[in-house]
């Protein structure tokens, strides 16, 4: 949604950003299985949680002249993070269980991350997609109500003068761009929370005989 609203990117940007996102947590999901061996599913959870907030936090300096590759870089350390929980949270509900329940277990946790990532995504979108819409219908309230929102110097110009549509669209970007890093700031508060309990999760490694 950046890339679109904010950047005006098209599919081959948005891809390189869906990109970074989906090999970074790929990566990091498979390197957690060999660490939780090594550590444990504690310190990755909440290592993983932590690097997700880090990558929150730089997109919330994210702006209407941010960079793509920046965007990408981003989205990869957030996909990082998030992938280093996935493998250990789910190792760490098959621990807990008998082994007559590693399925169940394992099922539990992947259904309860869909369910959250689900509402969750659903509240901030919803937030941001009428938040972004209300301030269209301010801009074309009234056949003048553009004029507001255009340098002075622009405003003797009728709506659709190249010059009035390129001052909009930048001015629809930098107010998408503001919408938008709210919600990674509020997305990375949350996600931060996660630390609680992602300590309560076991702290030793765990060995290849048990967890098989």
């Amino acid at each position: 949604v950046f890339v679109d609203r904010v950047l005006y990117g098209g599919p081959d940007a948005q891809r390189v950003v869906l990109g970074a996102l989906a090999a970074s947590t790929a990566a990091a999901a498979l390197l957690a299985g060999f660490l939780v061996h090594r550590l444990s599913a504690r310190v990755v959870t909440v290592g993983g949680v932590i690097v997700a907030t880090a990558g929150m936090a730089l997109m919330g300096g994210w702006t209407s002249g941010t960079a793509i590759a920046t965007v990408a870089i981003g989205m990869a350390i957030f996909g990082a993070g998030f992938g280093l929980t996935v493998t250990s949270r789910s190792t760490a509900a098959v621990e807990s269980v008998d082994p007559a329940a590693y399925g169940l277990a394992s099922a539990a946790v992947t259904v309860a991350r869909m369910i959250g990532m689900a509402i969750g995504l659903a509240v901030l979108t919803a937030y941001g997609s009428t938040t972004i819409e209300r301030l269209s219908a301010s801009v074309y309230a009234t056949p003048e109500g553009y004029r507001a929102y255009i340098p002075a110097e622009l405003r003797d110009r009728p709506l659709k003068d190249p010059l009035v549509v390129a001052a909009l669209e930048t001015w629809a970007a930098g107010e998408a761009a503001r919408v938008m890093v709210g919600l990674f700031v509020v997305a990375g508060a949350v996600t931060f929370l996660a630390v609680l309990p992602g300590v309560a999760l076991g702290s030793r490694a765990i060995s290849s005989t048990s967890e098989a």
